[in-house]
């Protein structure tokens, strides 16, 4: 602006010099051309000259005019900003103070903020000296102050926190911005300081929660471990895990838990499946996993964990509450229960049994009868009648097997409804109650143990019946559950959902939460230990059972068992019947019998047998079938030889020998692990002990499902020596029946 006014200025003098000099040079030429007269030219001249005189201060008037106009539109253009400055300094969020540069940093001005602030009248606030809006105490005092200011002038920028002092006294903390600017031509140092006591307020709040925090977890009693969610890395971990598990708090923090190299998790399918639900719900509560401890031992527990978030990473807080001791102490109980259950039933057991065997004798007589007669059609029926009996027997031998030793389910996949039924009509013939059953139309398979999950459903119903001594309806609902529809506080699998309703008088509220206690029972005469032994049935099986009940309106028990990961048909007696197939099976018994009918069914079903009586002809006889280049099809072993290794001891042995052979653990336990859990040991499956023809058959198809019947179904009675490896001497008269 000011270079435009001295640019106009100077093109309007120089126009008027040079018209000035124009009229000079030629206004006398003019007057003397106009007229000769000297008193007409003097006129001239004198008019002339009054004439340059009005111009020149005509002009003179215009510059100097525009001149003020355009001063007076400066200054109010100043006046507006300075204005819009103070109002902007004034309104401020932060207090702002300006500063002299060195001694004790005077203060130059402040903002109508910091009147407010620390509670002073602008010409007060600014009269106070340093240390008089300071704490007073180093190092919030005027000589650390003054040391600041005097940094900010030197090194650049200074940003840090002050404990301040108001007009009354409190002191109050800030955070001060500090840096250096000229002014007015002099270095200035200006202070932005903004009052920060709520979010002090916030961080101490969060500090003693973190302490609170940190101090439950360390001294829980409870195992305790932080992890990041996405691959299981360690950030902290209390004493209680590191006491339980027997690890060194530098062998988990800062490495990943999942690692094999710590495997604390003894099953990984738990951890997807925990992992899983985490990620459907957010939340896992009371899961019951293994983990394995330092020496190798197994902690079994309840594992509960929610999400939070740490930094940007998304956390998991970890808790296990060992009940590796309750779960023993439920085993021993239920043990015991089995135990006098089988004093009290002794009687019974030998009644039941005297009933059977007369049975199976009665008939065998009656085919033999008939034989005599040559009436092969009676021969057959009553034959079926003795292995009908026979079947009830050894359903029988199964059950007390269980009851009495406990252990691991002998799982198989099936349907449950069929067997659901079946228990609660047993367990409820002959009483006054009346019975309905309500189920989906094609219910889920779930492998189960169908002794236990039979004795579970039994006991249940016994509970119901006791419940509803005058008579009642007792009403039994099986359904499929999709995970997705599952209670919240379940996992979030498939299950098959049983639930007993009876409509007894209830159970109170504050025994609810008990029945499931080992012991604990209102009843005179009761043991407590049927619900327990409920409880601890379901959770082998990976399921959950809970209860719900109303005073006066009866209750309802409900049960979920997972749903099997294979869904298919179950093949039925017929297709067993019909199995046909091919090639050499190895059968190690140490009972001639048992392996003469192993024999047998074999044979009659297409197969080549060899037997051995023992685990070193076993596997001497399977070198020479591997060497001749005929190795074995599959081989079925006993568990248990007396005075010697028994099929758990060389089935890698013959696996080393043949990777592809199929072997089967055979055993009258049916609470052996090798049973339960026949591939975790190295097997393809077990067949308990007594077998049927059907039962085996079935077996075998199962591990060989394409082998198709054979047009010549009848295969030869007698195979030569060479084909079915040696024979039993037939001249052995079988020592007593065992199960083992």
């Amino acid at each position: 602006m000011k270079g435009f006014l001295r640019s106009r200025l100077l093109v309007i003098v120089g126009g008027y010099a040079a018209l000035s000099a124009l009229w000079i040079a030629f206004s006398d030429r003019l007057a003397a051309r106009l007229s000769s007269d000297p008193e007409v030219v003097l006129a001239l001249n004198t008019g002339k000259g009054w004439l340059f005189v009005a111009v020149t201060a005509i002009l003179l008037y215009g510059v100097i005019r525009r001149r003020d106009r355009a001063i007076e539109e400066r200054q109010a253009s100043l006046k507006a900003r300075a204005e819009e400055v103070q109002a902007i300094y004034d309104t401020a969020v932060e207090a702002i103070f300006v500063h002299e540069r060195g001694g004790t940093a005077r203060i130059v001005s402040c903002n109508q903020r910091a009147c407010e602030m620390y509670g002073y009248d602008r010409e007060r606030l600014m009269a106070c000296k340093l240390g008089e809006l300071s704490e007073g105490v180093a190092p919030y005092d005027e000589e650390h102050a003054v040391a600041w200011a005097k940094r900010a002038i030197a090194q650049g920028p200074q940003l840090f926190e002050w404990r301040a002092r108001r007009s009354d006294g409190t002191c109050f903390w800030t955070e001060i911005s500090l840096r250096s600017s000229m002014i007015g031509g002099q270095i200035r140092v200006i202070a932005a300081i903004r009052d920060i006591t709520d979010r002090k307020r916030d961080e101490e709040a969060i500090r003693c929660s973190e302490e609170r925090f940190m101090t439950v977890f360390r001294t829980s009693p409870v195992a305790m471990i932080i992890t990041r969610l996405s691959d299981g890395l360690c950030f902290d971990v209390n004493d209680a895990l590191l006491a339980q598990t027997g690890y060194a708090r530098e062998a988990l923090v800062g490495r990943s838990v999942r690692s094999d190299e710590i495997g604390l998790w003894v099953n990984p399918d738990d951890r997807t499946t925990v992992l899983r639900e985490l990620q459907a719900k957010k939340v896992v509560r009371g899961t019951e996993v293994k983990f394995r401890r330092k020496d190798g031992s197994v902690l079994v527990g309840l594992f509960s964990a929610g999400l939070f978030p740490i930094g940007s990473d998304t956390c998991l807080i970890n808790a296990v509450v060992d009940i590796t001791a309750k779960r023993a102490l439920e085993e021993m109980m239920a043990r015991t229960e089995r135990l006098e259950s089988l004093g009290v039933l002794a009687g019974g057991i030998a009644h039941d049994f005297n009933n059977l065997l007369a049975g199976v004798f009665g008939y065998l007589d009656l085919a033999r009868e008939s034989l005599r007669v040559r009436d092969l059609k009676e021969v057959e029926q009553s034959l079926s009648d003795a292995l009908s009996v026979f079947g009830r027997a050894r359903a029988l031998t199964q059950q007390l097997l269980t009851f009495a030793k406990g252990g691991a389910p002998l799982r198989k996949t099936q349907p449950v409804d069929e067997l659901v039924r079946k228990a609660v009509v047993f367990a409820t013939s002959g009483s006054n109650c009346e019975v309905s059953f309500t189920s989906s139309p094609e219910t889920w398979l779930c492998d189960v143990d169908e002794h236990q999950i039979g004795q579970a459903i039994d006991n249940l119903t016994i509970n119901a019946k006791q419940a509803m001594p005058w008579g009642g309806h007792l009403d039994v609902r099986m359904e499929n559950v999709p995970g997705a529809e599952m209670p919240s506080h379940l996992p979030a699998q498939d299950h098959v959902h049983i639930s007993v309703r009876d409509t007894g008088n209830g159970i109170p509220r504050e025994h609810l939460q008990r029945i499931f206690d080992p012991f604990f029972t209102t009843k005179p005469q009761g043991s407590g230990l049927g619900l327990a032994t409920v409880h601890s049935i379901v959770r082998k099986h990976e399921g959950h059972v809970e209860a719900e009940s109303e005073m006066g309106a009866g209750s309802v028990f409900h049960l979920w068992l997972p749903r099997a990961h294979v869904q298919g048909q179950i093949m039925n007696s017929s297709a067993a019947d019909e199995h046909r197939g091919r090639g050499q099976v190895l059968v190690l018994d140490d009972e001639a019998f048992i392996l003469n009918i192993a024999a047998s069914i074999l044979r009659r079903s297409g197969y080549d047998v060899s037997l051995a009586r023992n685990a070193e002809q076993a596997v001497a006889m399977a070198e020479l079938a591997a060497a001749a280049g005929k190795p074995f099809l599959a081989a079925i072993l006993d568990m248990t030889i007396p005075g010697g290794p028994g099929g758990k001891e060389i089935v890698h042995r013959l696996k080393m020998l043949d990777p592809g052979i199929k072997v089967l653990a055979s055993s009258g336990y049916a609470s052996d692990d090798v049973m339960a859990r026949p591939k975790d040991f190295g097997f393809d499956g077990s067949v308990a002990k007594p077998y049927s023809a059907q039962d085996l058959r079935a077996v075998m198809a199962g591990l060989f499902p394409d082998d198709q019947p054979q047009s010549d179904a009848t295969p030869s009675a007698a195979p030569s020596q060479s084909a079915r490896g040696p024979d039993l001497d037939p001249s052995i008269t079988p020592g007593p029946s065992r199960t083992d």
